[in-house]
Order: structure tokens, then C-alpha cells, then sequence
């Protein structure tokens, strides 16, 4: 995968027809969450009230196949700590970009 920024072992693997399956802990993963999702208000008709992770609809529509996922093939930057901030921020600037 190419995230800057990201050091961990992806999140998910995606078949041919663009269905999701998590990753099991001893795996290493191609694809990871990058915060977008669109979805359709049935995933949520029998959410639970007040907060709660999507990981909680997203298991059920994985286990009813029916969480698909699609291929980002550009650079996508990670940045949830100060470090990967800095990584961010060198890459970007040896790429020639300002901010």
C-alpha cells in the first residue's frame, strides 16, 4: 500500500467483485480504512442507540457480504501523530509541494 505515514499491517482484503474482509491478526493486509465511507442509511436500521464504532454494522455487513471496498492507487498520507506529521510534511516537500 502506499500511505505515507502508515506503519501498521492494513486492515482489510478485497476480492475480485470488491467485497471486504477484515484481516485475522497474523495476516498483513494490502488495503487500509482511510476515514471515507459512503454508505446506505439500512446499515445503520438496527444500530444502537447513542455512540458506537461502525466496526459494529460493518461486521454484520461483511459477515452478509455486503461491504465492498474500492482501490485508491495514488499516495494517500496518514498523519495521527506528531511523527507522521513530520514524515508527511518531508515527502511532500521533497515532491515539491508547498504548504
Amino acid at each position: 500500500m502506499t500511505a505515507v505515514g502508515y506503519d501498521g499491517m492494513g486492515d482489510f482484503f478485497i476480492d475480485q467483485m470488491g467485497r471486504v474482509r477484515r484481516r485475522q491478526s497474523w495476516q498483513v493486509a494490502p488495503f487500509l480504512y482511510a476515514g471515507i465511507q459512503i454508505c446506505h442509511p439500512r446499515l445503520f436500521r438496527e444500530a444502537p442507540a447513542g455512540a458506537f464504532s461502525t466496526n459494529l454494522v460493518w461486521n454484520r455487513a461483511i459477515e452478509a457480504g455486503r461491504l465492498f471496498g474500492t482501490r485508491h492507487d495514488g499516495i494517500w498520507c496518514h498523519v495521527s501523530t506528531p511523527k507522521q506529521l513530520t514524515e508527511v510534511e518531508r515527502y511532500l516537500s521533497f515532491h515539491g509541494i508547498r504548504f
